[in-house]
């Protein structure tokens, strides 16, 4: 494993009498290959399909508590990746550049629609300026979401600072058009939902 190796040989046969080189995780080469061949590529492509939803909070809290641990170590990662990937990021920000001006006028559009005229517009301006201050504090790119989306599948929620809270990019960006009931669990969802509004103390 220190080397880089994927396999290492013992000589020793296994439970099922195969002498077969193993993988790192002890596993018989010739044992996986008869599992993988008596169940047909797309019988494991449903049986992953249906693991993930069954296990997807769990998952999704497996990879924020990672990446929370491992804050240098994604950021390293995305550093090197940006840097030889530079032709490719060009080229997908000429080709989305026009893309990107329509998406943003239609958004800017689309809230307008869902402000009714009682919200409180000084709120959404702080909450807007409080995530611009946590990501130049946190070094962190920090957006404003909407907690229910505003162009949910099932409901639409408004553009008021009740339905507005400061979160991490990459969260909102994950949740994307999502109900949060659908996105959180339980406990994020009441903890997401105590922040909305909140412009002067929002915890991170």
């Amino acid at each position: 494993r220190a080397a880089g190796a994927k396999f290492y040989f013992t000589g020793k046969p296994c439970v099922n009498g195969h002498i077969a080189k193993r993988n790192m995780h002890r596993q018989c080469y010739e044992c996986n290959a008869d599992i993988k061949a008596s169940f047909p590529e797309e019988k494991r492509k449903e049986w992953a399909r249906k693991s993930r939803i069954k296990n997807r909070e769990k998952r999704l809290a497996d990879a924020k508590r990672w990446r929370e641990n491992n804050k240098e170590h994604v950021r390293e990662k995305w550093k090197e990746w940006r840097k030889n990937n530079k032709e490719k990021i060009r080229q997908y920000r000429r080709d989305h550049k026009v893309e990107r001006a329509v998406q943003a006028l239609f958004r800017q559009e689309r809230a307008k629609i869902a402000t009714p005229q009682w919200a409180d517009k000084e709120i959404i301006k702080r909450m807007y300026a409080l995530s611009h201050k946590m990501s130049r504090e946190k070094n962190e790119l920090y957006h404003v979401d909407h907690f229910y989306p505003l162009q949910g599948k099932i409901v639409c929620g408004l553009n008021t600072p009740e339905n507005m809270v400061v979160i991490e990019a990459s969260e909102n960006l994950s949740k994307c058009n999502k109900m949060p009931e659908d996105f959180y669990t339980k406990g994020e969802f009441n903890d997401r939902l105590d922040r909305c509004g909140r412009y002067d103390s929002c915890p991170v």
